[in-house]
This record gives C-alpha cells, sequence and structure tokens, in this order.
C-alpha cells in the first residue's frame, strides 16, 4: 500500500501541490480571522457580538469551503478507489490510505495555514489602523478544534465514498442479465409544467428585487434583494436554461450547431460551481448587512474589511481550483471535434463563447446590481464613500481575473490536447 501511494504522489505531484497551496491559503485566512475573534470578549455588549460574528462566518465559511475541496479532489480519485477496493485491501488498509494520503495532507496544509497566519497577521497590525490584541494559546486551541474536526468530517466523507463505490462494483458483479421486453420508440412527450412555474416564479424573484433595488426609500432591505436576484438567476441558470436547450432543440439549436454546443457547455459549467456561487450568494449580503448597521468604530470599520477581503479570497481559490479539478473532463470534447473535422481556431472560439457567457450570467450581471445596491445605500448614507469603492473594486477585480484565468484555461488546454496525440490514443 505504501509503494501503492508513493507512485500515485509521484504521477500526481502538480495536483497534489495545487490542493496543498489551495489549504495553506485557506487555513492561514482561517487563522487570522480566529485571530481576531479571539480579541474581543462577549461581556462587552452587542457591539462585541457582532465584532465576534463577522469573523466566525468567515471561519465557518473557510471550513465548508475545505470540505468542498476535498470532495472536489474526491473526484479524480473514483477510479483510484476503485483500483484498490478490487486488488482486495481490508477496511484496515483503506483507514490508512485515508489517513496517510488525505490526513497528511491536510496536516501540512494546516501547519503551514498556520504560520502564514501569524505572518499575515503581523502584516495587519503594521498596516491597519487598529492594533488587534491576541492571545496565541487561546487561537492555537481553535485553530487545533476546528482542524480536528475538518479531520473527522473529511475521514467520514473519504470513507463513505470507499462504501459507495465498493456497493456499486458489488452489485455490478453479483447482477444477472434479465429478459428485457422490447423496447416503444414511440415516447410520449411530457408537458413541461413544472419548469414553466419554476421560470415564471424565478422572473418574478428577479423583478421583484429590481424593484426593490430601484426604490431607495427600502435601501434597509438591499442585502435581501440582493438574495432574491440571486436566487433568480441561478434558477434560470440551472432550471430555465435546460428547459429552453430542449425546447429549442429542434426547431433552433440543431440549426446552429455552434450555439448548441455553447448553451450546452455554459450548463455544464454552472452545475459544475453551482455550490460555490450558492455560498457566494448568501456571503456577500450577510457582509453588506454588516457594513449597513453604520457602527462608528474604528475596531468595527477594520475587522468588517479585512473579513470581507478574506472570505472573498476564499470564494475565488476555490472557484480556481473547482475549475482546475473539472478541466480534464473537456479533453475527450475537444478530441472528438478535432476527429469531426473542427479546426484549431473553431474550438477556440467555441470556448472563449463559453467563458464570456458564464462571466456575465456568473460575475457582470450581479456585479451590476451590486454596485446599484452599493451606491443606493452610499445615497443613504448608510455606507462611506471609501467602503463602496472597496467592496465594489474588490469584487470586480476577482471574479475579472477569474474569467481571464477561465479563457486562458481553455486556450491552454485546447492547444495542449490538439496537438498531442497522446490524448487521441488514450483518450485522457
Amino acid at each position: 500500500m505504501f509503494d501503492y501511494l508513493k507512485k500515485i504522489i509521484k504521477s500526481q505531484w502538480k495536483m497534489y501541490s495545487f490542493l496543498i497551496l489551495i489549504l495553506l491559503c485557506l487555513s492561514s485566512f482561517e487563522f487570522v480571522l480566529l485571530c481576531i475573534y479571539s480579541c474581543f470578549e462577549i461581556n462587552q455588549g452587542i457591539d462585541t457580538i457582532l465584532l465576534r460574528f463577522i469573523p466566525t462566518l468567515g471561519v465557518f465559511a473557510s471550513m465548508f469551503l475545505t470540505l468542498l475541496m476535498n470532495n472536489y479532489f474526491l473526484e479524480s480519485k473514483k477510479e483510484e478507489f476503485s483500483i484498490i477496493l478490487l486488488s482486495g485491501c481490508h477496511n484496515r488498509e483503506i483507514i490508512f490510505y485515508i489517513i496517510v494520503q488525505f490526513g497528511v495532507l491536510f496536516l501540512i496544509g494546516d501547519f503551514l495555514g498556520g504560520v502564514l497566519g501569524i505572518g499575515l497577521m503581523k502584516i495587519i497590525n503594521l498596516y491597519s489602523k487598529y492594533y488587534f490584541y491576541y492571545i496565541y494559546d487561546r487561537v492555537f486551541c481553535l485553530y487545533i478544534a476546528f482542524f480536528i474536526c475538518k479531520i473527522i468530517y473529511i475521514y467520514m466523507i473519504n470513507f463513505s465514498q470507499f462504501i459507495q463505490i465498493k456497493m456499486s462494483i458489488s452489485d455490478y458483479l453479483t447482477h444477472h442479465q434479465q429478459k428485457t421486453s422490447k423496447v416503444s420508440f414511440k415516447i410520449k412527450k411530457q408537458k413541461p409544467i413544472k419548469e414553466i412555474l419554476i421560470t415564471i416564479l424565478a422572473v418574478l424573484m428577479i423583478v421583484f428585487s429590481l424593484q426593490g433595488l430601484f426604490q431607495i426609500e427600502n435601501s434597509t432591505l438591499l442585502p435581501i434583494y440582493f438574495i432574491f436576484f440571486l436566487m433568480g438567476e441561478l434558477i434560470l441558470i440551472n432550471t430555465t436554461i435546460p428547459f429552453m436547450y430542449d425546447l429549442l432543440h429542434d426547431s433552433y439549436l440543431l440549426k446552429n450547431p455552434k450555439g448548441l454546443m455553447v448553451l450546452s457547455y455554459v450548463m455544464n459549467l454552472s452545475k459544475v460551481l453551482g455550490s460555490i456561487v450558492y455560498v457566494l450568494s448568501v456571503v456577500v449580503p450577510v457582509c453588506l448587512v454588516v457594513y449597513f448597521l453604520k457602527i462608528n468604530s474604528l475596531a468595527y470599520v477594520s475587522v468588517s474589511n479585512i473579513s470581507y477581503i478574506m472570505m472573498l479570497l476564499m470564494m475565488f481559490i476555490c472557484f480556481i481550483l473547482r475549475f482546475q479539478v473539472y478541466l480534464p473532463q473537456i479533453h475527450q470534447e475537444i478530441v472528438v471535434k478535432k476527429a469531426l473535422g473542427f479546426r484549431l481556431k473553431e474550438i477556440q472560439s467555441i470556448y472563449r463563447d463559453v467563458a464570456v457567457v458564464f462571466v456575465l450570467l456568473i460575475d457582470i450581471f450581479p456585479f451590476i446590481l451590486y454596485g446599484t445596491m452599493l451606491y443606493l445605500a452610499y445615497l443613504q448614507n448608510q455606507i462611506t464613500y471609501n467602503n463602496m469603492l472597496l467592496l465594489s473594486l474588490s469584487y470586480l477585480i476577482l471574479f475579472l481575473i477569474y474569467g481571464c484565468y477561465i479563457n486562458y484555461q481553455y486556450q491552454k488546454t485546447i492547444k495542449e490536447v490538439y496537438f498531442n496525440v497522446k490524448y487521441i490514443n488514450r483518450s485522457e
């Protein structure tokens, strides 16, 4: 088992290094937020409760995103798990495999994250107007407690994945061929009543949110309108676009193959990144509520700014890792297109359009609404001009970088697969 692990790590060292880097960033931000949390005593009033709530939200977001990263990493490990089970390994060997590979991986990431977190706190105290006094012993106890919780959850998730694969292999091996009746090719199309009702609901949510956003007297409810808009947009992407895909497939999309492929790939990409988008749609409005409370305190402003930026960076990092794990899935698509006679520029144009449409749906439209919300809040003196710039520009810059990253990785992968024979031979 140990030799097998060494071979796996050597063959996938780039993915392991990338995952450690992601865990390092998440853990360092978690350490900083725990330091900020420990600076304030809970018996000092309602302001202190809010000061502890903001970093607490960031810590739990970091923990949740870490578990998501583990699940994404597991997707590339299913074949490896199947080989281990088919080789006849016992439960003890499987537990050893999980502890050695995943436990050590997360231990390295959290250890380096703690070291980096200490350095980040020194930099923050050096340049921040508010100095954060914290006790190392208390912070390390909290940090270790969260690390133990993450390891327990990761062990349970990974072991359950082994059990699911084991059951599916057992079902496959014990499956007996059964007599099947003649298949009828006359399929009665069902009326898409459910999809139509969901689409109407999504449109009503978006219209309701836009009406609320442009009514300045209701500016205290801006984060709620923002949540409704994002929920409506996600419903449209996950339900309405597939419904339109089926509805227009025969009449329009078959006559426009490029539009058919772009729409299909945008649907796949939105499903892949959907979990992180949902987390983002919760975290950003909650942060806005914190800013709209208008508490005139230097500590409150410093904690809010640091926590908001770190939570955005955590989302940004998780978006990158999720897309990096998803990227090998398009290798076969590129190979098939090349075999069908698509030229390199045609394939690049298709995936460029996918990146543009996805960025418009997930990044640009929410940002327009986000900027409108911040501007209306600024007009009502609920947020300062500097905070408005910080919140809007940090969001815009990070997600524009992510859009450029998606397009760059698409073009790089297309060139690599298109001119490399091994992807055709091995279908990698």
